[in-house]
């Protein structure tokens, strides 16, 4: 789930630490901040998770982005339909980086 942030530019101290933790408090369930005219980060229990979740999300939005450049109109399912989708394809066994972790892994050369 993904809460989002106006981010108002280079932060150089901890004053912007509560406005944060608030926008990710506000989404229950959140494990992605998007900051408006930034980026985004993601979190989860474990590297392995968080790093799968950042990889999906960059994918959905190189889709949205080809999907808005195609200049029809877009057309967003509902809000229920997608919480019944999010709640009714969610398997614990193919939850992020319990698949593809160990094969990303693998093409890590430190050479």
């Amino acid at each position: 789930k993904v809460a989002t942030y106006d981010w108002d530019g280079v932060s150089d101290d901890t004053s912007e630490g509560p406005q944060i933790s608030a926008a990710i408090k506000a989404v229950e369930g959140c494990n992605t901040l998007l900051m408006h005219n930034h980026g985004f980060v993601c979190f989860g229990p474990s590297v392995r998770h968080a790093w799968v979740l950042a990889y999906y999300f960059e994918k959905c939005c190189e889709i949205q982005l080809r999907a808005m450049q195609s200049g029809g109109k877009l057309r967003r399912p509902k809000k229920a339909v997608m919480q019944k989708a999010a709640k009714d394809s969610y398997l614990p066994e193919f939850a992020p980086g319990v698949c593809e972790w160990e094969a990303l892994c693998e093409m890590i050369s430190f050479d």
